[in-house]
């Protein structure tokens, strides 16, 4: 086994009828190149194209999510896949189609990058300076729901009840 990720490699795992069909797709769609890269056929009958991990990648996608493909997952971190001569729970044997070897380990294209990477962290929100006048309502707010919250008793969800109420403030 390795480890996909930030050791370096994102896998495409095309798994059963359904990942085959999206493959062909993508073979005919002259936006969507693959380039020559190390290529494993699972145990189980299905592929494994291996490329360079590129930073800022999600850790898996399954194909339904992914836009890539149906039957199609990016794995990519957080997990796993098995290297030829793995024996498949099936019984049959990982095996190189194009070893890296021979063919190298291409960096992973663009288009599966972009989407499979990471979304932008969201923009911090502004603090806004209240105003006296402001801070005197926020202030009679807290203190009423304060008084209208249950109460803080330990070990009967009274802290949540007061984080509850505290929210309400943010």
């Amino acid at each position: 086994q390795v480890a996909t990720g930030r050791s370096g490699l994102v896998v495409l795992d095309i798994d059963g009828p359904e990942g085959k069909a999206s493959l062909k797709a993508i073979r005919d769609d002259p936006e969507k190149p693959l380039p020559v890269t190390a290529l494993a056929e699972s145990g189980g009958g299905g592929l494994h194209y291996y490329y360079r991990y590129r930073d800022g990648m999600k850790g898996y996608t399954r194909g339904e999510k992914n836009g890539i493909g149906e039957g199609i997952e990016t794995k990519s971190g957080e997990t796993s896949v098995h290297l030829p001569p793995s024996i498949h729970v099936s019984g049959n044997s990982y095996r190189w189609i194009a070893s890296p070897e021979d063919v190298g380990i291409a960096p992973v294209p663009d288009w599966i990058f972009e989407k499979c990477k990471e979304p932008p962290p969201p923009e911090p929100r502004k603090k806004r300076k209240l105003s006296e006048h402001d801070a005197e309502k926020v202030r009679a707010r807290a203190i009423g729901l304060l008084k209208a919250a249950a109460p803080s008793i330990q070990g009967q969800g009274g802290s949540g009840a007061l984080f509850s109420a505290a929210t309400c403030l943010v």
